[in-house]
């Protein structure tokens, strides 16, 4: 919970005001989502492009009900949200973030740059400087082609670790040896874990000019319609145990022309499905930002983040601290404490 400020800030009548509770913020957030929606425009002519639509609205309102387990509404939201015929998986996978492909089907909303008013460092620090650079245990999480763990699949050959994996692998990260910049990727390019993301970038195979810092103009993809069909499979799962509705929104996902994974299995009960689901999630959609909310959720963050982390040889970068009775919130800064006494501290810091 914060500050609930309904109306125009006014220092001199508001700074003392204290936290509302998560509850009142929640009800308001999703009150304010429920009336954009009804405002908002389903679609833009091509020179409004890139503002807020009802989708929009709606998908951020679905993830919201998601992370406080509001299945029903999740579901309902979704469907009002498809109904609306806007959205589709896009065909290729890494394609969704290329800018030449700026607001493709699958994109409900993005945050657009355009150079050389409006640029960013995304490129810079996704790719050349691998400041967020994907771990070992990101790449052990992605199945081989055929759909089977690597200890379990006949395609998995220890000497060649990432041949033969799902086709999302070398759409999304960048390893050791692999082409790039029309040359081979090196530890001077990937220096911190071995690994960095490759799908976010203007970067390829052959691009070898540098893309000068502050002047990328790569959108960021804030939400976009696969994860909305596997926010719908979760919801549906957490009900109603593996209907064909949860099959057929997670089989969309898996089989898109460029990733074209098996389907999943037959006859998979509630708990084998809810696993499925949760690593789609984690391939599906690497490195866009979902992760830590995902494991926050499932409440896995509890062993997920109290474990060493590990580079491609197998060494311990740093072990993480998860502290249950404290860490599911952060802290409120000092500094705002300082500026209004009246805020209070959460449990344990």
């Amino acid at each position: 919970g914060v500050p609930l400020i309904l109306e125009t800030p006014d220092m001199h009548t508001q700074a003392n005001t204290p936290r509302s509770s998560f509850t009142e913020v929640l009800d308001h957030i999703l009150k304010d989502l429920d009336e954009a929606a009804i405002v908002l425009p389903v679609s833009y002519p091509a020179n409004e492009a890139g503002r807020a639509t009802k989708g929009a609205a709606l998908a951020l309102k679905a993830r919201i009900l998601l992370q406080n387990y509001r299945y029903e509404e999740v579901i309902s939201t979704i469907e009002t949200l498809k109904g609306l015929d806007q959205y589709s998986l896009y065909p290729n996978y890494q394609g969704i973030f290329k800018k030449e492909n700026e607001g493709n089907a699958e994109v409900i909303f993005d945050i657009r740059f355009k150079g050389p008013e409006f640029t960013n460092e995304y490129d810079i620090i996704m790719a050349q400087y691998n400041t967020q650079a994907p771990l070992q245990g990101l790449v052990d999480a992605y199945r081989m082609k055929d759909g089977k763990t690597t200890a379990e699949s006949n395609l998995y050959n220890p000497t060649q670790p990432y041949e033969n994996r799902d086709p999302r692998f070398k759409q999304t990260i960048l390893y050791l040896g692999a082409p790039w910049r029309n040359r081979t990727a090196t530890v001077v390019d990937l220096h911190q874990t071995g690994y960095t993301f490759r799908k976010f970038t203007k970067y390829d195979e052959t691009t070898a000019i540098t893309i000068p810092p502050a002047e990328s103009d790569v959108s960021y993809i804030e939400i976009r319609y696969a994860d909305v069909l596997l926010m719908y499979a979760e919801a549906i799962n957490e009900l109603r145990g593996s209907t064909s509705d949860v099959y057929a929104a997670v089989n969309a996902v898996r089989q898109r022309p460029t990733v074209n994974m098996p389907p999943l299995p037959e006859g998979l009960d509630k708990e084998a499905m809810k696993q499925a689901i949760r690593l789609e999630r984690r391939i599906e959609l690497a490195g866009e930002g979902s992760y830590f909310y995902d494991i926050r959720r499932w409440k896995t963050i509890e062993q997920e983040m109290n474990a060493p982390i590990r580079d491609h040889a197998g060494n311990v970068i740093v072990t993480r601290r998860f502290n249950p009775g404290r860490d599911y919130s952060w802290p409120v800064p000092y500094t705002e404490i300082d500026l209004n006494p009246a805020l209070t501290q959460n449990p344990n810091y």
